[in-house]
């Protein structure tokens, strides 16, 4: 969302652009660049948990040249089934940054559980045409549950 069309959009709002002030002006564009928010839904199974730390598992593909993933927001919904996974952590990073963007602690629980993860804040965690990957701290030999993850991102251009 650029500024020309905050603009047009005030401008048919009935309020003068020139009367808003640059800061406010800023915040509009910003505010209306979320709903260039995307949604998926990415489910994984026993199998792929099992080997996710061997095999890890793509998200998101890789946006493009140019481009770099944001992700704005992570919930997980751990299913579980019968027998727990050995492995304890899926780190959920852009393929080859040095700092994962979300943990989730507890792949061993013997419940169910569903959380909204909170963004690991620092530098290092975002990669230009890299695809959004979970990895398990171990690959687990038992574990019979799955994971349903939901997330909320947008594809960021680099110009």
């Amino acid at each position: 969302m650029d500024k020309l069309l905050v603009a047009t959009l005030l401008k048919r709002w009935g309020i003068s652009p020139g009367s808003v002030t640059p800061d406010i002006l800023d915040a509009l564009v910003n505010a209306l660049a979320v709903s260039n928010v995307l949604e998926k839904k990415v489910s994984l199974t026993a199998l792929q948990i099992q080997n996710g730390f061997s095999f890890p598992i793509e998200l998101l593909p890789a946006p493009g040249v140019g481009k770099a993933i944001e992700i704005m927001n992570q919930v997980v919904k751990f299913n579980f089934g019968s027998v727990s996974f050995t492995s304890t952590d899926m780190n959920c990073s852009i393929k080859t940054a040095a700092k994962p963007q979300m943990d989730y602690t507890g792949m061993n629980r013997g419940d169910n559980d569903f959380v909204s993860l909170t963004k690991n804040q620092g530098t290092d965690n975002m990669v230009e045409n890299q695809s959004y990957i979970a990895q398990m701290d171990s690959d687990s030999l038992v574990g019979d549950s799955t994971i349903d993850i939901y997330l909320a991102y947008r594809i960021v251009t680099l110009a």
